[in-house]
């Protein structure tokens, strides 16, 4: 019995030795320094993973929601839409169908790339603005949108901006506008000012030109024609229609002469007025330097009543921003 526990012990461990043994009676097991197929590439060989490029961030685009501009007709030049945005990537450009000739409003998109060609896309919206009068200059009845957003709006024959009467070169007021006078806003607001004004001067706070019809205007402005070039006239007088006198909101207070507003005695009068008339609703509406956009010579006598919030706001601290930088209008004539 001992014997035949002895034997078959011998038999099992001969099978584990071959079960064990590889080609050639070798142990699989014998060659402990063998390595796996991924163990022996190189350490110098970066794996692919490695070898990539960090992803970089998108370029960035700056640049207005909604871009304005005026159909050929009101425009010196086609407008370069690139000039509105700016980038940090590179190939900044328009994508979109679009058309600056026609009046109306366009989706598009600017897109720019990174350095690794990665494209970004802001979205803005392009509106070619109609104008509101045709080739003859001549208003047509209408809403409209003027280049900085305000609305305008033509009904019977007059020019509203944002709710403002517009008398300039460019919006003319019909022979038929005849308030009559200076309306009641613009005379309370001139009262409110003369009692407010220091006592040495308040005497002088008085309209030395005020309402003027379609009919006084064509009178005066024809009567200066007599007397200089219409080019000359056109700088400091306004053509029949075009004149603020005629919106009952507009009036000449002390003196209407360059050469009066120079001597000390007016200039107190009009320095106080330019410095103070916004309190109480007034603008001083040509002021000095702004002719290229008002059209007009500086005139520090001439003050037309907006209400204090807007009179306030276009003061700009002594500034005096013009009603057609503000509100993105032109005053030129047309023919």
């Amino acid at each position: 019995m001992k014997t035949l526990r002895i034997i078959a012990l011998m038999i099992v461990s001969a099978l584990m030795f071959c079960a064990c043994a590889g080609p050639g009676g070798n142990s699989r097991a014998s060659d402990s320094s063998a390595e796996p197929a991924s163990a022996q590439i190189s350490e110098s060989e970066p794996s692919l993973e490695e070898s990539s490029e960090p992803e970089l961030p998108p370029a960035e685009i700056e640049a207005p929601e909604t871009i304005r501009v005026l159909e050929p007709r009101g425009r010196e030049e086609t407008p370069d839409l690139l000039s509105y945005a700016s980038t940090d990537g590179e190939n900044l450009a328009v994508s979109g169908e679009y058309d600056l000739d026609v009046p109306g409003e366009y989706s598009l998109n600017f897109t720019a790339e990174n350095a690794q060609g990665k494209i970004t896309e802001k979205p803005f919206t392009l509106k070619v603005l109609a104008l509101p009068y045709n080739e003859e200059g001549v208003l047509v009845e209408g809403e409209y949108e003027t280049v900085k957003g305000y609305p305008l709006v033509v009904r019977d024959g007059i020019a509203y901006v944002d709710g403002y009467l517009l008398a300039n070169k460019t919006y003319a007021l019909p022979e038929t506008y005849l308030p009559g006078g200076i309306l009641p806003e613009a005379e309370n607001a001139l009262a409110e000012m003369r009692a407010a004004a220091p006592q040495e001067i308040r005497g002088k706070v008085y309209i030395r030109s005020g309402y003027r019809s379609y009919a006084e205007q064509r009178y005066i402005y024809n009567s200066y024609l007599l007397e200089d070039p219409k080019e000359v006239v056109d700088s400091y007088s306004a053509r029949p229609g075009h004149s603020e006198h005629q919106s009952g909101l507009a009036m000449d207070i002390l003196c209407a002469s360059t050469v009066l507003s120079q001597q000390e005695e007016y200039k107190v009068v009009l320095d106080w007025l330019g410095e103070n008339a916004w309190r109480f609703g007034f603008i001083l509406r040509y002021p000095e330097g702004k002719t290229d956009e008002t059209g007009y010579i500086f005139e520090p006598w001439h003050f037309r009543y907006v209400g204090k919030e807007l009179a306030e706001t276009l003061y700009a601290d002594g500034e005096w921003i013009t009603m057609e930088d503000y509100f993105g209008i032109d005053s030129a004539y047309k023919n």
